[in-house]
């Protein structure tokens, strides 16, 4: 009998899920730079909610 391993079961992320989590990064690292100008001041927490959200569609199925 196969034994399960117990701990942390990753899944790759549906393909939409992943868009939204590159559009995030791109805008906040495009914020960052200078531009978009009226993103400035909230380019790190674009990038930091697209990640996020990509660590959760991996660490949980079916997002």
């Amino acid at each position: 009998m196969a034994r399960r391993r117990k701990g942390l079961s990753l899944s790759a992320p549906k393909v939409a899920t992943w868009l939204i989590c590159v559009i995030l990064g791109a805008v906040g690292v495009l914020g960052a730079l200078g531009k978009i100008q009226g993103l400035v001041d909230y380019s790190f927490w674009l990038v930091t909610a697209g990640w996020g959200l990509l660590v959760l569609a991996t660490a949980l199925e079916g997002l």
